[in-house]
């Protein structure tokens, strides 16, 4: 099996395990409040948070940057709950989101990078040899996140299209109710990751 099939498979993994359950509510928060016919800027929100992910992940595994992995795992928690604040304040306020979007893009880049921070001590024994080798596989390990991402998203529309075509809820109702779960979610995983 190529490398680039391998790391292409430990990307997507990455996204569908268990132990990326804090990845999973993150994409949640940023899908709740857009509805189908939004997906451009659900797809923008994602490729945001890939940049952010993938620049970090890339200066960490080449030893650019270096930092302590506690107080990332513990800083991950809060990109969702401030997530999902920016969502509720806008659900709960006669403004919409698209005023705040390009803050939103922000936010989704920067937090991107910290979540990349979180996987990259767990990718660095994995990748060896050149840098032509690293910048394949990194390329590879993120394609698969993308794509891992973009199943997630998948899977979300069609319980969003369940739930407000078939059962007839409200998309402000879907939004609060997935964004309200991932805030308390997110103030748990604070809680079991403070340093």
């Amino acid at each position: 099996m190529s490398e680039f099939w391998i790391f292409l498979q430990l990307g997507f993994k990455h996204i569908f395990s268990f132990q990326a359950y804090d990845h999973l509510l993150f994409v949640l928060v940023l899908t709740a409040p857009f509805q189908i016919k939004e997906w451009k800027l659900i797809l923008v929100l994602l490729t945001a948070f890939i940049v952010g992910h993938s620049l970090t992940l890339a200066l960490s595994v080449l030893n650019i940057i270096s930092f302590n992995s506690v107080w990332i795992e513990f800083f991950i928690p809060i990109t969702i709950f401030i997530s999902a604040l920016w969502v509720m304040f806008f659900l709960t306020s006669k403004r919409e989101l698209k005023t705040g979007l390009w803050v939103q893009y922000a936010m989704t880049l920067l937090f991107g990078t910290i979540h990349g921070m979180g996987f990259s001590n767990n990718l660095k024994p994995l990748l060896g040899g050149g840098s032509c080798s690293l910048l394949s596989s990194l390329f590879s390990f993120n394609l698969g996140v993308e794509f891992g991402q973009i199943g997630i998203v998948l899977c979300i529309a069609s319980l969003l299209i369940f739930t407000t075509s078939i059962l007839k809820l409200q998309h402000k109702w879907w939004s609060f109710g997935v964004t309200s779960i991932c805030l308390l979610l997110s103030i748990q995983l604070i809680f079991q990751t403070i340093p």
